[in-house]
């Protein structure tokens, strides 16, 4: 089973670049659909942190996990272009004016802050700046920044040490986290369709914008608690916690 949910992960994962030449749409859902496909590729990665802490799990399962660094540190970036995307132009000593100049092609002396904030505000035309946009970007940085802490762990602690406190103080956490990525997964395959959608006009924007915050970015979190949910003495993050 696990074998089939990374192939067919990787493989939906390994379709997104030949079919954006495809894609017509505005330009902030092509962008969303890529930071989507990173969040799933970088989730089989995470999948296999879990698989690699099953007792005939192969030595070279870590190593395996190891690839999956690169599209963890692309989708923490980003998540950094939406951020960069959505701040106000004064914060890098520009304003609005100089804006909307860039965005006509005019070169603009605005700094290398300044400047990348220009960049993603081209690459996320047509993003709004609603309280959805503010809380799906706030709540997706945030996984990024876990999800790359949780690599970062694991690379130096290996999954013997990493697992250890769940094995011995979380079991439910040790055996939901062979679920969690693929659930994860499949949440965000469903956000990245309902974005097609959108795009298409077939359902409205404010139930896809409404849908998205809480399937990409609230779903992702409810899974990771998933083991609390199920027993709530065991600890919010067992791999980060210290040995007794």
């Amino acid at each position: 089973w696990h074998w089939m949910s990374l192939a067919a992960c990787l493989a939906s994962c390994a379709t997104v670049g030949p079919l954006m030449k495809y894609y017509k749409g505005p330009r902030v859902y092509q962008t969303l659909f890529k930071l989507g496909q990173d969040f799933v590729i970088s989730f089989q990665g995470i999948q296999l942190t879990a698989w690699s802490a099953r007792p005939d799990a192969p030595e070279w399962m870590y190593w395996a996990v190891q690839p999956f660094w690169f599209w963890s540190i692309l989708k923490l970036y980003t998540s950094a272009q939406y951020a960069f995307a959505l701040s106000p132009m004064e914060w890098f000593g520009l304003d609005e004016t100089t804006a909307d100049r860039s965005k006509q092609g005019e070169n603009v002396n605005a700094g290398p802050l300044g400047s990348f904030a220009l960049k993603c505000r081209s690459q996320l035309d047509g993003m709004q700046r609603d309280a959805p946009t503010y809380i799906y970007v706030g709540l997706n940085t945030a996984a990024a920044l876990f999800d790359n802490a949780w690599m970062f762990l694991y690379t130096v602690k290996g999954p013997e040490a990493f697992w250890q406190y769940s094995r011995l103080y979380a079991p439910n956490d040790l055996s939901l986290s062979l679920i969690k990525p693929a659930a994860g997964s499949l949440t965000v395959s469903a956000v990245v369709f309902l974005g097609t959608l959108a795009a298409r006009r077939k359902v409205p924007a404010w139930l896809a914008g409404a849908l998205n915050v809480m399937l990409a970015s609230v779903g992702p979190w409810l899974i990771l608690f998933w083991h609390r949910l199920v027993d709530p003495s065991e600890a919010w993050f067992p791999q980060f916690m210290p040995l007794p």
